[in-house]
């Protein structure tokens, strides 16, 4: 789909909140994720076109696509989707998280800060963004405010299943993040 056409209509769909995505939708979601952890970033990226036609405002396949992108090397790119997302809608913490992470990739570290915190406004139970700032925190020496949000990550980690995939994490599971939570704040208690 053309991004004038997409432009276009977001203008006219900006008041209206975001319809959960049809079966169809869901479907190639599944398929996005698997193809995603199987490194086929391409298919992520065509299964992203597909669901755009069924459904413009679908927020996740954006995400992902820019997840995809990302993955390529193609920041710039990747930071379009997010944009796409958000002007659709600019609540949409995933999209807020994604753009956190390509800032600290890019070396943007108190810009991604910003961004995590503002997912986490937005959704406080968004179990990376506080393991993101957890460790910004721990490489910056504030050892308190690392542990703070260590504590918060777990709180929301304990609630999960153990086998859960954490969104956005490149397919680590509660279990593992959890691992690393603890490691760091038994590492950080001693300090």
């Amino acid at each position: 789909i053309a991004r004038a056409e997409v432009a276009v209509e977001l203008k006219d769909i900006q008041d209206k909140d975001a319809v959960s995505p049809s079966k169809k939708i869901q479907a190639l979601l599944v398929k996005m994720v698997k193809s995603m952890h199987v490194k086929h970033y391409e298919y992520v990226l065509e299964l992203a076109a597909q669901a755009h036609k069924i459904d413009k405002i679908a927020l996740e396949p954006y995400c992902l696509a820019a997840e995809a992108l990302a993955n390529q090397g193609k920041i710039k790119e990747a930071k379009e989707e997010l944009r796409f997302a958000l002007k659709i809608n600019p609540l949409f913490a995933p999209a807020h998280y994604l753009f956190g992470t390509f800032c600290v990739e890019e070396g943007q570290i108190e810009q991604g800060c910003q961004f995590f915190k503002k997912t986490l406004y937005l959704d406080s139970n968004f179990v990376l963004a506080h393991f993101d700032l957890a460790n910004i925190y721990k490489n910056e020496g504030k050892d308190n405010e690392a542990i703070r949000e260590y504590r918060n990550a777990l709180n929301i980690l304990v609630k999960m299943s153990s086998f859960d995939i954490i969104p956005y994490s490149g397919g680590f599971n509660a279990t593992v993040i959890t691992g690393v939570c603890k490691s760091n704040l038994e590492r950080l208690k001693v300090s």
